[in-house]
């Protein structure tokens, strides 16, 4: 879709009403849904519900964020850029718009721009822990895992149960061979969210540098149906080694 279609509709140019409460509402759900699509890579199917967000409530700016990242991933970014561009001269302080842009910039290769879009962002909501944790992203990516794992600790004070921050903290650890304090990170990510996919690979792969080769096996079988698509190498690599160590897969 051009930008020019897709403006329309996130400005809600063609709407003659406000939108109902039951349609903010549905908004919100297809939003959910989408930002779900967009964390498994799915940007495409993800484009799609933000689209259907902001038919229901132009000018959400998480749909608009949210879309944005979804351009960003599918290669069009520069598109997407400018969407934030335009929805900013409406909503210039979001806390929303400024984590879009962050995506944005990440899934564009632009780290320190992206981490700049997340400090701003950080500063407009500190009780996002999306925020503080897409920056620790940006702080792996640019080989930075000391600041990395002070962003998932201060995501974690303020959210204890936010799964992905103990799986990217419990990865960061492993890479400084701390085992045994990543293998508590990654069995806290587990606890708090089973259908993570990562925090099972991640684990596994702790499992067997600990020698501990049949739990590994065993987190390796459960990653491989939770494997996102676009992660199918990971996916093959994951079946392989959990049959290597004498591990069941359904």
């Amino acid at each position: 879709m051009d930008l020019a279609k897709i403006v329309t509709i996130a400005f809600g140019e063609e709407r003659s009403r406000p939108p109902s409460e039951k349609e903010k509402s549905e908004a919100r759900q297809f939003c959910q849904q989408g930002e779900t699509l967009n964390e498994q890579g799915r940007f495409g199917e993800a484009e799609e519900l933000f689209l259907a967000a902001l038919k229901k409530e132009p000018e959400y700016e998480a749909a608009i964020g949210g879309l944005a990242w979804s351009l960003a991933g599918q290669g069009d970014g520069e598109k997407a850029l400018e969407l934030l561009d335009q929805a900013d001269r409406f909503e210039p302080r979001d806390a929303a718009l400024a984590l879009g842009r962050g995506r944005c910039l990440k899934e564009m290769g632009r780290m320190d721009e992206a981490a700049a879009a997340f400090d701003t962002a950080q500063g407009l909501d500190m009780q996002n822990a999306a925020i503080g944790y897409e920056r620790g992203l940006c702080q792996v990516a640019m080989g930075r895992d000391d600041l990395a794992l002070a962003s998932f600790d201060a995501v974690l004070r303020h959210n204890s149960r936010y799964a992905p921050a103990w799986d990217q903290k419990g990865d960061c650890l492993r890479r400084q061979g701390l085992l045994d304090d990543a293998l508590a990170c990654l069995q806290k990510a587990v606890e708090s969210d089973a259908s993570l996919p990562s925090a099972w690979f991640n684990q596994a792969q702790v499992l067997e540098a600990l020698g501990r080769g049949a739990e590994a096996g065993r987190c390796y079988a459960r990653f491989v149906p939770l494997a996102p698509a676009h992660q199918s190498e990971k996916q093959f690599q994951a079946r392989q080694k959990a049959l290597e160590l004498g591990a069941a897969l359904d």
